[in-house]
């Protein structure tokens, strides 16, 4: 049977893909039409379909759409997406049927399951209408949560957006009625009625105080009227009942939410109460704003996009704030993904160049073993000091006389020689204080004919950032944990080759292309220091935030006592958090649960290199049928409920994924 849409219906249910829901498997008491289970018969051999009930609200499109409001139901399938997430091995396939349907109904009745409707519109072949189509509510399962003491036929969902901005920044933009990005909502709810920020539940938006604006996001705004009538109360975000579906999505049951409210409805605040707001964090956007880091961002993005160069923003973001907050950077990841051009991108529009004698490309050695290859040495027979060809000194020496100006030294191929050898008096530098931090090149008292221009010692100052460039493969030298702790390891990603299809043809019918790319250049380095903020690195990190630093640290030196959570690291993370830029919206530009994942990615899980035997009950063993990795005391960290509040750390898990595939297949992970 065909259904008639008309086109915003298709739309929006082409964007409910996006979205998470919340259902349960329909028994035998709901007295609906169909079984919970039935078999399908398929030519491969049959398969099994079973049947789930919302528990939270849906689109609009299925209650108003009068053809549509006969399918009550959620069809699931027993394909490999749905039985893996529900555990099930590669030997489910080749079970009978009743089999298959008796693991189903023992994984699923009686429980909680997350899904994301997977939404299929096919034209009517047999209607003469072009509006009308065969639509297909199927699920992609994410999850399946116990439900202990709960009738399944009286519980209902909230589905509460979960926002990364501090209290203030959110106010502010809901008082002047800006525009709110709800990222995996369903777009044609009149909600949110409940929204999460910064371990508070702001309440009270009435249905039809929002306005929604026609993007490609559910964006919303508070309608003038609304500003004076919403309340906020604190909650505690690792209480399992705010159920953690992703990074955005929180799920509360209505029974407890009411009783919460209810028993707290005393210290429900209204929005022009202050206090504990700022107490925590300070006006993100007082603090952190500075329109010309956005606008040197905007051209970063636009200048790497000219040179041909097609990388994930969170990846450019992330690029810059290494930078401007650690001397070294180190870039890693397959050949010919555009690391060396991705830097030079970077310098261009730091205004940095080798005519200025401000940067230096400097590829390194097999031949380098020892740090006079890279800075060179004293003759001790003719009292002259020779630079080495590399050209690091004089550019060392330029930077200390001209503090005003950014300097910028790539290792290119840092690796293909022992760091630890060449690059030793770097690595003692890179944790001194800026008054403590000069590079001896001979010693005071030694007789130097042209010390005029090699001093004993130069000042490495806060003008000067390293980066190096790595491939990982057989020709190349392992990075020492020494090294590691002091440095953001980043590994880029190549873009899809369809991504790149798509973005070359772009480019090539927009005539105007180089006229919109924005060409600011900073001009100096005190406007890059003005982006850095120095507060303390403990601002951004909750008490709870850091006693789950103190378990990650436990879980990792029962194994290794020297690969742990140091000070500095913790450290240097909290510098990286207090850094992101902010956008004159009060945006962070990369999320703070996508910071900490990235940082846990490059700081700690970077540093776990070593054998299956060392390391094989940390990581996990990887099962290449199932594609799981089975007994991993880390991945069962990261996948607990505190964890996923505070990220859902899919970078870190991804990483971890890999190395206990190199520990299953080679016996050593690196």
């Amino acid at each position: 049977m065909g259904f008639i849409l008309n086109l915003e219906e298709k739309n929006i249910l082409e964007a409910i893909n996006e979205t998470y829901m919340i259902g349960t498997l329909i028994s035998e008491n709901d007295n609906f039409y169909r079984k919970s289970i039935e078999t399908r018969q398929n030519p491969q051999g049959d398969s099994v379909n079973f049947y789930i009930k919302p528990l939270c609200e849906e689109s609009k499109v299925f209650t108003t759409n009068k053809d549509l409001a006969t399918q009550k139901y959620f069809m699931g399938q027993d394909n490999h997406t749905n039985t893996k997430a529900l555990g099930m091995t590669i030997n489910y396939q080749y079970l009978p049927i009743e089999d298959k349907i008796e693991l189903i109904k023992n994984k699923l009745e009686g429980k909680l399951v997350i899904f994301k409707p997977r939404i299929k519109i096919k034209k009517d072949i047999h209607s003469q209408s072009n509006d009308s189509y065969n639509i297909y509510k199927n699920i992609e399962i994410i999850a399946v949560e116990e439900l202990k003491d709960k009738d399944f036929n009286d519980i209902y969902f909230e589905k509460i957006p979960l926002l990364n901005y501090s209290c203030e920044t959110f106010e502010n933009k809901l008082n002047s009625e800006d525009y709110i990005t709800f990222n995996e909502f369903t777009p044609d709810l009149e909600g949110p009625e409940y929204i999460i920020c910064d371990d508070f539940l702001y309440l009270n938006f009435k249905l039809g105080c929002w306005q929604s604006e026609k993007r490609d996001k559910v964006v919303k705004k508070l309608m003038k009227d609304e500003k004076n009538n919403y309340q906020k109360i604190k909650i505690n975000l690792s209480d399992k009942e705010f159920m953690s579906i992703s990074k955005n999505i929180r799920f509360v049951s209505s029974e407890f939410l009411m009783d919460f409210l209810d028993q707290n409805e005393e210290t429900i605040e209204d929005k022009d109460c202050q206090e504990i707001c700022e107490s925590k964090v300070e006006n993100e956007a007082n603090n952190f704003e500075n329109p010309k880091e956005i606008e040197f961002l905007k051209s970063f993005e636009t200048h790497t996009m000219d040179e041909g160069l097609l990388y994930d923003p969170i990846d450019l973001y992330n690029f810059h704030i290494c930078l401007k907050t650690n001397l070294l950077t180190i870039l890693t990841g397959m050949t010919g993904t555009g690391k060396s051009k991705l830097t030079r991108a970077y310098s261009h529009i730091l205004d940095v160049s080798e005519e200025n004698r401000t940067l230096l490309f400097l590829p390194v050695s097999p031949s380098f073993t020892e740090p006079s290859d890279l800075i060179g040495y004293l003759n001790p027979s003719t009292g002259i000091y020779i630079p080495s060809e590399t050209g690091l000194t004089d550019l060392l020496v330029n930077a200390s006389k001209n503090p005003d100006k950014i300097h910028l030294v790539v290792f290119d191929e840092m690796n293909l020689s022992q760091i630890e050898y060449w690059f030793a008096p770097f690595i003692s530098l890179l944790e001194e204080k800026e008054e403590n931090r000069y590079l001896k090149l001979y010693g005071e008292h030694v007789k130097c004919i042209n010390d005029i221009l090699y001093p004993s010692k130069i000042k490495i100052g806060k003008n000067i950032r390293f980066v190096g460039t790595m491939n990982l493969d057989e020709t190349t030298r392992d990075i020492s944990d020494r090294l590691l702790d002091r440095a953001n390891t980043i590994t880029l990603l190549k873009k899809s080759f369809v991504d790149l299809k798509d973005f070359n043809e772009d480019k090539m019918y927009e005539n105007d292309y180089a006229k919109k790319s924005i060409k600011y250049q900073c001009p100096s380095y005190e406007d890059y220091e003005s982006w850095i903020n120095s507060e303390s690195p403990y601002k951004r990190l909750k008490r709870s935030e850091l006693e789950f630093f103190d378990d990650l640290h436990d879980k990792i030196i029962k194994f290794d006592y020297q690969k742990g959570v140091s000070f500095r690291v913790l450290e240097r993370i909290g510098i990286y958090l207090n850094n992101i830029p902010i956008d004159i919206n009060g945006t962070p530009k990369i999320n703070f649960s996508d910071a900490i994942d990235l940082q846990v990615a490059q700081r700690i899980i970077s540093k776990l290199k070593g054998s299956s035997k060392q390391f094989g009950p940390l990581i996990g063993t990887y099962d290449f049928d199932t594609e799981d990795v089975a007994n991993s005391e880390l991945l069962t960290l990261f996948n607990a409920e505190v964890a996923k509040s505070i990220s859902p750390f899919e970078r870190v898990k991804s990483a971890l994924i890999l190395k206990s595939k190199e520990l299953t297949s080679y016996g050593y992970t690196n």
